[in-house]
């Protein structure tokens, strides 16, 4: 197995067989693909597919990624088109794929990728935490499991979601008894829904969206049926719920803004904010890790080389950051190493 981070994805590949992962970059690719796998419809894992995708590659996605994709104006052949939900597996090529939920936004996948004598996960972005608005990511049964760490860090160790919940709710009370209208900013597609949602639960009343995220609401409405309460587009209202770019805009006096971020965890904002976030954090990473207990990690995103130096030395894993750029793993001993793992 060879698992190399290229300037379009992550490319895994076995034999004369290639599967590239959540394609971001806009270089050509110079291999033949059995399959793209896309984990969600976030534009840092797709923006790369117009460079990638030929007619003949299937595309494996959730309906819920394919409905936003073709908003966006993203466009594939039908008989490409692998539309999977959680629990499902497709043969490609002699390659199994089982799609896992991720937990993340609406849609989101993970990816269980079986070469038939070893097993890799993908999780892509994913939140092994329940929200308001979504169930906690699956866990996978692989070899090696490739893992987010954009908050791989001890430092982004946030408090429990139903303690965050409280805290939220006891200010944004705190806001309005003071006569300001809370104004909450959010990624407008995974982060907002769930602000809106908190927004009709603690404070109820004229529930005011912008335009992109009651896009995105509405989609998320008629994808899962749950409601996200009473909400209205424009600029007044009891609560404002805003897309995260627009947070930096100077607004009324009266209007309070607060971000929702696990960077809020950080010193780069200066307004107030919570560390409300679609990842997970670092203590839901490890615990992840130890539920899984794969027989090697790939960790990536941001904090990729520290969580590899972490697994290896606190759980004893093998572990390597997918920043080294090119990783080859023997099956064989991947299989030994399970098998005493299992006696």
């Amino acid at each position: 197995i060879k698992i190399r981070k290229t300037a379009n994805g992550i490319l895994i590949k076995r034999a004369s067989k290639a599967i590239l992962l959540d394609p971001n970059g806009s270089k050509a690719l110079d291999h033949p693909l059995n399959a793209i796998l896309l984990s969600h419809s976030h534009s840092d894992h797709v923006r790369g597919i117009n460079s990638v995708y030929k007619r003949g590659v299937p595309v494996c996605m959730s309906h819920e990624t394919f409905r936003i994709l073709t908003m966006l104006g993203y466009r594939f052949h039908s008989e490409d088109l692998v539309l999977l939900k959680p629990g499902d597996t497709i043969d490609l090529n002699g390659i199994k794929v089982t799609a896992y939920n991720a937990g993340h936004i609406l849609g989101s996948l993970m990816f269980e990728i079986d070469f038939g004598h070893i097993k890799v996960g993908y999780t892509g972005d994913f939140n092994f935490e329940d929200s308001l608005i979504l169930r906690k990511a699956d866990i996978m049964d692989v070899d090696i499991l490739l893992i987010d760490a954009t908050y791989g860090h001890p430092a982004f160790s946030f408090p429990p979601r139903e303690i965050l919940y409280k805290v939220i709710r006891e200010k944004l009370r705190e806001i309005v008894d003071l006569g300001f209208i809370p104004s909450l900013h959010g990624y407008a597609l995974g982060k907002c829904q769930e602000l809106t949602r908190l927004a009709h639960d603690f404070i109820g009343g004229i529930i005011s969206v912008d335009s992109n995220v009651a896009v995105y609401n509405r989609i998320f409405e008629e994808e899962t049926r749950l409601g996200l309460g009473n909400y209205t587009i424009g600029s007044v209202g009891d609560i404002l719920v805003r897309d995260f770019k627009q947070y930096r805009r100077n607004l009324p006096p009266l209007i309070k803004k607060l971000i929702f971020t696990g960077w809020a965890i950080t010193s780069r904002y200066k307004t107030l904010g919570f560390p409300l976030s679609s990842h997970s954090s670092f203590t839901k990473i490890i615990d992840y890790i130890l539920r899984v207990y794969p027989n090697h990690v790939i960790t990536m995103y941001n904090y990729d080389t520290f969580l590899a130096s972490f697994i290896q030395r606190e759980i004893g894993l093998k572990a390597t950051p997918l920043s080294d750029a090119s990783i080859d793993i023997d099956h064989h001993n991947v299989i030994l190493r399970k098998s005493h793992k299992s006696s």
